[in-house]
């Protein structure tokens, strides 16, 4: 049996390097998905001190996976990832240690309630299969008349 294959993460993301936090989708359905993060000495929010991410990136890791999931329904009609917005995140809960170099993350999310364009979403990191930090996630798609008007210069 194979493994699913999906798109490079940056084919889901409307992001780049440095902001691209997420490396790829590991599993992915219509509600659900999870994500890998490798910890690298390369990413922007790396603390040489702590020889490690600070959790509190957590809740982006949360934010990128599902707007990689976001990507994944855009991909299969052909059209470019969107751009969501981070409204915020409800009880994010963490067990306070720094993300270290060279694991592996598996940040996952469900989506749990939705309208039109916003989407309120349980999520969870787990290092070694052990759950270090969970939030109830809300993100926003604007329309893009809606993202017109956010990003013109007025």
């Amino acid at each position: 049996m194979t493994e699913p294959t999906f798109p490079d993460i940056e084919q889901l993301l409307p992001h780049q390097a440095p902001m691209l936090l997420i490396d790829r989708v590991l599993s992915a359905q219509e509600d659900t998905i999870s994500c890998e993060v490798v910890i690298k000495q390369d990413s922007i929010f790396f603390n040489e001190s702590l020889n490690g991410i600070p959790s509190h990136v957590g809740i982006e890791y949360m934010a990128q996976t599902i707007g990689a999931l976001a990507g994944l329904k855009a991909h299969k009609k052909g059209e470019q990832a969107p751009i969501g917005l981070l409204l915020g995140g409800r009880s994010y809960k963490d067990v306070g240690l720094t993300y270290p170099l060279g694991q592996k993350l598996v940040v996952s999310a469900k989506l749990t309630m939705s309208d039109e364009s916003m989407g309120v979403y349980h999520a969870k990191i787990e290092l070694d299969g052990e759950e270090v930090a969970s939030s109830q996630v809300n993100a926003y798609v604007p329309s893009k008349d809606v993202l017109a008007q956010l990003t013109s210069a007025q």
